[in-house]
């Protein structure tokens, strides 16, 4: 088999996120890594006179876990997310994920999810700078497309 010529790299993913007036924001300059990671949540069962389980798959999920660099710019992911917590609004934004870049052709991970927790480590010793992670979980569909515009 010959070896793929249609890799992609992350480098120019793009991530939007609504803020409180649901705006998307542009958020790619603070993040550095976006895990989405799609479950089908499967029912099994086994009856009398048969040695194999049956299986169905009975509902789907798809948890996304973003990181980024901890900022104080009001438009960059730590402050959108430490709003999203502490203003009260914990109703779902709008999330997509854009790759390998926004261009047309490019796929688009799209969806309302809802914020489940994020993490912030302040270590006086690290040699690095703070990070936050965050933890989405869809709060309905999550659509895969295709970029035309």
């Amino acid at each position: 088999m010959a070896t793929t010529a249609t890799e992609i790299v992350a480098t120019n993913c793009v991530i939007l996120l609504d803020n409180a007036a649901a705006v998307p924001t542009d958020i790619s300059g603070s993040l550095n890594s976006v895990t989405y990671s799609p479950e089908n949540g499967v029912a099994e069962w086994h009856t009398f006179g048969t040695q194999w389980k049956q299986r169905r798959v009975v509902h789907k999920d798809m948890p996304v876990s973003i990181a980024g660099i901890y900022s104080t710019n009001a438009a960059e992911v730590a402050q959108l997310i430490e709003n999203w917590f502490f203003a009260g609004n914990d109703s779902a934004r709008t999330v997509r994920v854009y790759e390998p870049d926004q261009e047309v052709g490019a796929y688009i991970l799209s969806g309302e999810f809802v914020l489940a927790s994020y993490s912030v480590n302040l270590d006086a010793e690290a040699d690095d700078v703070v990070r936050i992670e965050i933890e989405l979980l869809p709060d309905n569909v999550v659509t895969r497309s295709t970029n035309v515009t």
